[in-house]
């Protein structure tokens, strides 16, 4: 998923000319090599992938509609590589806005 966004975007910056989105940092290449970058990482994360890739991913057909993810506020990267954590406030129907880790343990 992440190669194909970031092989996109070099299409979209190759035809543009402009200035290139954060994937040109790490040459448009894999995750794997993305994580040497995390700041870079997190752009691409919060200005392109969290709503077109990530979020259909990990909720096909748009969830329940019970939770929302407001915003990406941080991106860990640890374990080498193995693990890659997104942390922000999202919104649970019930009880309103909501850290992290409190929606992430309902």
């Amino acid at each position: 998923m992440f190669a194909e966004q970031a092989a996109a975007f070099k299409e979209i910056d190759e035809a543009e000319g402009g200035e290139p989105t954060e994937f040109a940092v790490f040459n448009y290449g894999s995750l794997k090599d993305a994580l040497r970058q995390p700041r870079a990482l997190y752009d691409c994360f919060e200005e392109y992938m969290m709503t077109d890739k990530l979020l259909p991913h990990l909720w096909p057909g748009g969830g329940g509609g019970g939770y929302v993810i407001n915003n990406l506020e941080r991106l860990y990267v640890s374990m080498g590589g193995k693990r890659v954590m997104l942390e922000g406030r999202g919104w649970n129907g019930l009880k309103g806005e909501i850290a992290t880790d409190e929606w992430m343990n309902q």
